[in-house]
């Protein structure tokens, strides 16, 4: 799927984007690098909704997660039940691409729904394991912060969605990657507009110390 494809999808970029830079001055001329702010967690944990949220408040934008558009389509051809490592390869490369074709663009701050680091769990849900190669990307993910959501609210089955018996459970596990790892990270949790406040209060924190 093109850029192009994908952005029409899913009506996106929210927001306005710059010159084309994907960097923001500090007031004095200078330019630094837009802030990247991820989401990770299990289907249902609000990623989306939140990300959605704070795009609109800050006008910026959303790299959307690949993986639930590339399974909308595998789930009704005959592989739906069958995997293997390529496939979350691909996604992953993919992501990837995508997120580095909006910071391009970006403005301040880009919003990311899912990176290469939920695809290697979403490989961990359906094969048991993750490839090399598929850990390696993985561990690029640099964020300037990334908040961890947690699945503490109503399964919300929407037809693409995997089912509620998983989501607690791989919400736990991702969490305790990421602590395994010493990877930094804020959790959110509880109703949307605490969420929503709590990333917002976040976010604007982090720009303020931005020389």
């Amino acid at each position: 799927m093109s850029l192009g494809t994908w952005q029409t999808l899913l009506k996106l970029p929210l927001g306005e984007p710059n010159k084309g830079v994907g960097r923001f001055s500090n007031g004095g001329g200078d330019r630094v690098p837009v802030l990247r702010i991820g989401f990770v967690g299990s289907e249902c944990s609000g990623k989306t909704t939140v990300a959605r949220a704070l795009a609109e408040h800050l006008r910026a934008w959303v790299v959307p997660e690949y993986f639930r558009f590339y399974w909308d389509a595998k789930r009704s051809t005959d592989s739906a039940a069958k995997w293997v490592d390529s496939e979350f390869l691909h996604m992953a490369e993919t992501q990837q691409m995508f997120e580095e074709s909006y910071a391009s663009r970006a403005d301040r701050v880009l919003l990311c729904d899912g990176d290469a680091s939920m695809i290697d769990a979403w490989s961990r849900r359906y094969l048991g394991r993750s490839s090399p190669a598929l850990i390696a990307l993985a561990s690029k993910c640099a964020r300037d912060l990334l908040f961890w959501c947690a699945p503490d609210f109503p399964f919300v089955d929407d037809g693409v969605r995997d089912g509620e018996a998983i989501r607690v459970a791989m919400g736990d596990d991702i969490r305790t990657r990421l602590r395994d790892a010493g990877v930094t990270f804020v959790e959110l949790s509880g109703p949307p507009e605490r969420r929503f406040a709590r990333a917002r209060d976040e976010i604007e924190a982090l720009l303020a110390r931005r020389p």
